[in-house]
């Protein structure tokens, strides 16, 4: 039993057309020649499965391809029995490939209808299945547009993304549901780990208040070690973390505490004040400063008074 699954990857453009860049699994590609024989209207099987609509969404786009095959023991009554797991297991192993462009740079890319073929000899005599995820990012100024990733970039991010198995798929391991971690201290989630988590709820609003206030938790998650005088330790923090010279650290502390400022308003239920270009530019120097501190490792994996003392050392020098 052969399978192929296939999902659009929204508004992500690769540097070259006719383009095919394989990863730890699967492909991306933006060769419409691939997905011939599949994305075809004469096909039965992928226009009762996907519509013309789906279809016609690969049209010019690029797309995430899987071709495997299963081992011999796997018939096609039991792929029924695992089949929808299967295709979600996919779709979000693609997800994270896309979510970790992010670590590049600021994009709205993302994946939503994932679609699972499992045919023996011919394609038409096949089942499939279909998975979709509800996560939409946008930039951090709320905006969706197009954004364009080279060969190497994505090849950089794909060291890192997730590959499942088909053991975990078969063996009961349920993809359909998103991990939730309600507490984190008992997730025993890292620094990094968290501050991601709030960054991925961030891209995924289209909110710019509730942009700004996930923004701002993530940073605090990442680098504050007492609630006293928060909003000035965190400010001070970044910038002495991030700023070459005076001018560099009074500007990111300047941009940290007006963070702080619209987080409050937006927690409380207040309008902000300033114009939406204001509020969307905050937000993209927000954006690329978390992006540049979850390239440290340290102070972030030390213990509190470590991190404290970091600082302290940080600041007297």
């Amino acid at each position: 039993m052969r399978y192929r699954f296939i999902t659009v990857v929204h508004f992500l453009k690769l540097g070259k057309s006719n383009c095919i860049i394989p990863l730890l699994s699967g492909m991306l590609s933006n060769k419409s020649s691939l997905l011939k024989e599949i994305l075809s209207y004469q096909s039965t099987l992928a226009l009762g499965t996907m519509g013309v609509h789906s279809i016609d969404e690969f049209q010019g786009n690029t797309f995430y391809f899987v071709d495997g095959e299963f081992d011999a023991s796997i018939t096609q009554e039991k792929v029924g029995s695992f089949g929808t797991n299967l295709a979600f297991g996919l779709l979000r192993q693609i997800q994270s490939l896309t979510n970790g462009l992010w670590s590049i740079r600021d994009n709205s890319v993302y994946v939503r209808d994932g679609f699972l073929f499992v045919f023996d000899k011919e394609f038409e005599d096949g089942v499939s299945f279909k998975a979709s995820l509800s996560t939409i990012n946008t930039k951090a100024s709320g905006l969706i547009e197009e954004v364009c990733f080279s060969k190497e970039e994505i090849e950089r991010v794909s060291e890192s993304m997730q590959v499942i198995s088909m053991d975990d798929v078969s063996s009961g391991t349920n993809f359909r549901d998103a991990t939730q971690f309600q507490y984190f201290k008992n997730a025993k989630m890292g620094r990094k780990a968290i501050a991601e988590l709030y960054v991925f709820h961030a891209r995924a609003s289209a909110s710019l208040s509730m942009k700004v206030l996930l923004y701002i938790t993530a940073m605090e998650a990442l680098i504050s070690t007492s609630t006293a005088e928060l909003s000035h330790q965190v400010a001070e923090r970044v910038a002495v973390l991030l700023g070459n010279d005076a001018s560099a650290r009074i500007a990111i502390y300047n941009d940290i505490k007006k963070g702080y400022g619209y987080r409050s308003k937006t927690a409380h239920g207040e309008a902000l004040k300033g114009t939406e270009q204001d509020v969307a530019g905050l937000l993209e120097r927000l954006d690329d400063y978390l992006r540049q501190l979850l390239r440290f490792d340290v102070p972030f994996n030390l213990e509190p008074e470590q991190i404290n003392l970091f600082f302290l050392n940080k600041l007297l020098n």
